[in-house]
């Protein structure tokens, strides 16, 4: 459409459906039945949008923390420090412990929100 620009796609950090490309309008002209909602309602309808997208958002946050927890986990198996596993170490045990309940945490309030 003329007057409507995609400048870039950056790359994100999961693979999802849709992308944030950054776009730049320039003299963009959009015919009445064409706009979503009326003329002035634009902030409204993205209100409502990010209702919905916030709770992809959190959902895919605890997905990677999970992941990144796992990760962590498996390292400390591997590691060694002063001819020991680290995972032996209660200094290591208490930051995986703390990491498992920020996750929980995290879901338990994304479920509560998810539900209301």
């Amino acid at each position: 459409m003329a007057g409507f620009e995609i400048v870039k796609t950056p790359r994100a950090l999961y693979k999802g459906p849709s992308e944030h490309p950054w776009v730049q309008l320039t003299d963009l002209r959009v015919h009445e039945s064409k706009i979503l909602g009326g003329i002035g309602q634009g902030f409204e309808l993205t209100k409502d949008w990010f209702v919905e997208q916030r709770a992809n958002i959190a959902a895919r946050c605890i997905g990677v923390a999970v992941r990144c927890a796992e990760i962590a986990a498996a390292y400390t198996e591997e590691r060694e420090a002063f001819g020991r596993n680290i995972q032996d170490y209660q200094g290591i045990e208490w930051k995986l412990a703390d990491m498992a309940v920020e996750i929980m945490a995290a879901k338990a309030l994304l479920y509560r929100c998810a539900r209301v």
